[in-house]
């Protein structure tokens, strides 16, 4: 029995139980399937997670969106630059994630782009007062978090 129990325990650790709250949700800012969650849908199954860190700072798009495929937080291989909301999520839930840059260079990259005449430029979010600046060029240098699904 007590066998049983050691490995009911191991496998709730490896499955991120402890992270699960009293009704089964994923709570915001646990570490869960490989990064810090940042959000939740309504059925609190699924969400996004961010990485605990910046892959990059002062950093050309091109660079950091190579950065960010190449990075493999938690084992997983899908991470991915924001959108632009999904950006803005994250710096809602800033002080939850940490880690984020909140000086004068604090302009984070997202995947948003000015759509199928306008792809050499994206949209940008300042950490240190949340605004978002449309449709700068990639040739900029800023900071990237890299963000996944769950």
């Amino acid at each position: 029995m007590r066998q049983i129990t050691a490995i009911l325990m191991f496998v709730a650790a490896v499955l991120g139980a402890s992270h699960v709250g009293a009704q089964g949700r994923v709570q915001i800012g646990s570490n869960y399937a490989g990064g810090i969650v940042f959000y939740v849908d309504g059925t609190g199954q699924h969400g996004l997670v961010a990485a605990a860190a910046d892959q990059g700072k002062d950093v050309r798009w091109e660079e950091a969106n190579q950065t960010v495929r190449n990075y493999r937080g938690g084992g997983f291989a899908d991470w991915r630059i924001p959108s632009k909301a999904e950006l803005n999520a994250l710096w809602q839930q800033k002080s939850v994630v940490g880690g984020f840059r909140y000086d004068d260079l604090a302009i984070y990259w997202t995947s948003t782009d000015g759509g199928q005449d306008n792809h050499n430029n994206v949209w940008l979010q300042n950490f240190s007062n949340g605004d978002q600046y449309g449709l700068k060029g990639k040739s900029n240098y800023c900071s990237v978090r890299a963000i996944r699904s769950f």
